[in-house]
């Protein structure tokens, strides 16, 4: 409408479908990265997630819902909790990573460790290396 105030901005720069699927489909998913770089961009992408709930996810976080995946209970920016849709392609990407590297209870509540190490504790800034680095690479 014309003459109404716009609040809010888009910030930062956007992908288009096209550049997405461009960028999911230079990754090797041969090798372990691929396969984590894959899952992780997935995520960002297919539901949308930022960075810092994605590094959170844990195993008990996917569940099946009315015969659809969903992320459940998922605490967002400024402590909102939201249910999330999965695509089947994003959770077939997270399932081939998982199953990849092999992880073992009890260190399978992280979905994603830094360097394909299991460990109970995920950084933000290994994960976001992952993110940052893909998309260098892919330009």
């Amino acid at each position: 409408m014309k003459g109404v105030p716009q609040l809010g901005r888009c910030v930062g720069n956007w992908l288009t479908a096209a550049e997405g699927e461009q960028l999911l489909a230079g990754l090797d998913r041969q090798t372990l990265r691929g396969k984590r770089d894959a899952a992780s961009i997935s995520l960002l992408l297919g539901c949308g997630l930022r960075r810092s709930e994605a590094v959170g996810l844990k195993t008990g976080d996917f569940q099946r819902r009315d015969g659809r995946w969903a992320i459940v209970d998922l605490v967002g920016k400024a402590g909102h909790v939201r249910t999330v849709p999965v695509p089947g392609w994003v959770k077939s990407a997270v399932e081939t990573w998982t199953v990849s590297v092999q992880v073992a209870p009890p260190l399978s509540a992280y979905r994603f460790n830094p360097s394909c190490q299991l460990s109970s504790t995920v950084s933000s800034r290994s994960f976001c290396g992952v993110s940052s680095g893909v998309i260098t690479r892919n330009r």
